[in-house]
Formats: C-alpha cells, sequence, structure tokens
C-alpha cells in the first residue's frame, strides 16, 4: 500500500453522470455541464497505513469481555429483582397478618366493653334492690322508691375505732356489764353507740348513768345519712318511710296509745315484702315498740337502728 510522509493517502474518485470515469478527451461543454454535478458525485477513500492494521484476534476477545460482561449485568439485575420481589412478598404478609390481628382484637374489645356495659346497666336497672335491701327467695323486685331524709340524733359514744376488730372487742367488754351496744360504721371509722337520745340533756343523763356501770363515754350529737332506695314494692315502701317516725318515737317520751297505733300499722303490712333485710327492719321495729320503757329498750332501740342503717348505706 502507498506511502506519504508515514500517513495514509487520500484517493478522490469522481463518476459522471452515468457513474463511469471521466477521461480528458470529452468536451469542455460537457464537462460544464456535469461540473455542478462534481461535488454530489465524488467521495474520498481513506487507504489506512501499515500501521494502522486491526488486531482482529484482540478485537474478539475484547467484544467476547463485553458480551460476557453485559450477560453477567442482565442476570444479576433478573435476580436482584427477584430477590426484590420475593422480600416484597414477604414483608407483604407479615403486614396482613398484622392488619387482620388488629382488627379482630379491636373487634374483640368493642364486643367486651359492651357486654360490660350491656351488664351493668342490667344490674344498675334490675339488681340495685336486691343490693341494697337483700331479696329473699321469691326475688320479686318492686317499682317503688322510698327517699329517706337524714337522722339526725343524740347519742352516748362508747369509743371511736379504726378497725372492726378493736370496736367488737370493747362492745363484747360492755355487753358482760349489762351494757347496750351497737357499732355504726361511717366513712372507714367504727363508732360503738351505747345509747340514744332525742336531746342533748337526756344523753347527757343517761351518760352518766352509764359510766355509773363502768363504761367510758362521751355524749353528742349525731347524724345517719339519708338515702334513695329503689326497687321497692308499695308495702315495702311504706315501712321504710315509718321508719324514721318510728324511730323519733322510740327516743322520746311516747304515749301507750302511740305505741298501740304504730304498732297496729306494721302488722297489717304482711303483703308485698319480698327483701329479708326489710322483713327483719320490720320485726325489729316491732319489738323495739313492745319493749319501749323496758329494761331491754335501749338494746331493742339500737338493734332497729342498726337494721335501718344497713339498708340506707348499702
Amino acid at each position: 500500500m502507498d506511502k506519504h510522509n508515514g500517513k495514509a493517502r487520500t484517493i478522490t474518485i469522481k463518476l459522471n453522470q452515468d457513474g463511469q470515469p471521466k477521461h480528458k478527451g470529452e468536451g469542455v461543454k460537457e464537462q460544464a455541464a456535469t461540473k455542478e454535478n462534481e461535488v454530489e458525485d465524488q467521495f474520498d477513500w481513506i487507504l489506512p497505513s501499515g500501521e494502522e492494521e486491526v488486531d482482529w484476534e484482540k478485537e474478539l476477545a475484547d467484544r467476547e469481555k463485553v458480551k460476557k460482561k453485559n450477560n453477567k449485568s442482565s442476570k444479576s439485575l433478573a435476580k436482584k429483582k427477584k430477590s426484590s420481589f420475593k422480600q416484597m412478598k414477604y414483608q407483604l404478609n407479615p403486614s396482613m397478618f398484622f392488619t387482620i390481628l388488629f382488627a379482630v382484637v379491636v373487634g374483640t374489645g368493642f364486643g367486651l366493653v359492651m357486654l360490660n356495659v350491656l351488664d351493668k346497666g342490667e344490674t344498675a336497672e334490675g339488681g340495685a334492690a336486691s343490693s341494697q335491701v337483700g331479696a329473699s327467695g321469691e326475688g320479686i323486685v318492686g317499682s317503688e322508691t322510698a327517699e329517706l331524709p337524714a337522722l339526725d340524733t343524740f347519742i352516748v359514744q362508747g369509743g371511736v375505732f379504726t378497725t372492726k376488730d378493736s370496736a367488737e372487742g370493747i362492745a363484747a367488754s360492755y355487753k358482760e356489764k349489762g351494757i347496750p351496744t351497737f357499732i355504726h360504721e361511717n366513712q372507714e371509722q367504727y363508732t360503738l353507740i351505747i345509747g340514744v337520745a332525742a336531746t342533748s340533756e337526756a344523753a347527757k343523763t343517761m351518760s352518766a348513768q352509764l359510766e355509773g356501770q363502768g363504761a367510758e363515754v362521751f355524749a353528742k350529737e349525731y347524724m345517719i345519712d339519708g338515702a334513695k332506695v329503689e326497687g321497692l314494692t308499695a308495702e315495702e315502701k311504706k315501712i321504710l318511710e315509718l321508719s324514721p317516725q318510728v324511730y323519733r318515737l322510740l327516743t322520746s317520751e311516747a304515749s301507750a296509745e302511740q305505741i298501740n297505733t304504730y304498732s297496729s300499722t306494721l302488722n297489717e303490712m304482711n303483703q308485698g315484702l319480698n327483701h329479708e333485710d326489710l322483713i327483719a327492719l320490720k320485726d325489729k321495729m316491732l319489738t323495739a315498740l313492745k319493749a319501749h320503757n323496758g329494761e331491754d329498750a335501749q338494746q331493742a332501740v339500737l338493734n332497729f337502728l342498726q337494721s335501718y342503717t344497713v339498708i340506707v348505706q348499702t
């Protein structure tokens, strides 16, 4: 191959309109007619020099490396996509699991709350009277409500204790001396009552008598809170409403006629008594009325007062 100053030569080939090489014998006119197309009908052919010979073995090896690299990249990308899909699949399952679990927990919790609310509602409507006055075997609940006022009285106090055991211990020692007792629980305190009276003067007179029997006494005004008792029959309501009146009568100078009137009224109330606590209250009122002005009058009044407070404080 020809060289010129160590560089490859460029051979320019011009073609006529028929694609054939031009010759010097052709006229000037023909050359002028085809001059306009010289640019379009010529091209340069650059011949490579001998120093630029291609190493085909190296070229093939490089292409093989590139091909392998591309194949490897494609496989790696496919593997990565597959791995990502698996990861997404395994991440989706726990998410669905926790979503379902959360829904089950919320649903169960809501159901339990509703059951609890319904249960409390039924207890408040149907079980209030039973819990307050103690249903008897018949278990009949009435529709009447008794509004009981606070009971203000005067007492002879034998001590105030922080535990029921301590109060009961002193009460037992007083009973051995013939002193009446009643333990009233109020605001986490236990008051030992050994006498009741309608006035402060009457309470002080009683204190002097009990002190002579060996008791440590203190006369003072005392109040038992009022209450609203529901779920009563008409007869039970009458008994509860009579209770404060009977107590006032028992702590005062009542006449025999007054005692007989209240006793007759209570004896006539035999129908519609369905609660054990109210039956016990009626019996203790009758016993206290019968014992009025007797030797056991004070203990009978204290027993009646104790039964009354059980109902109003429950």
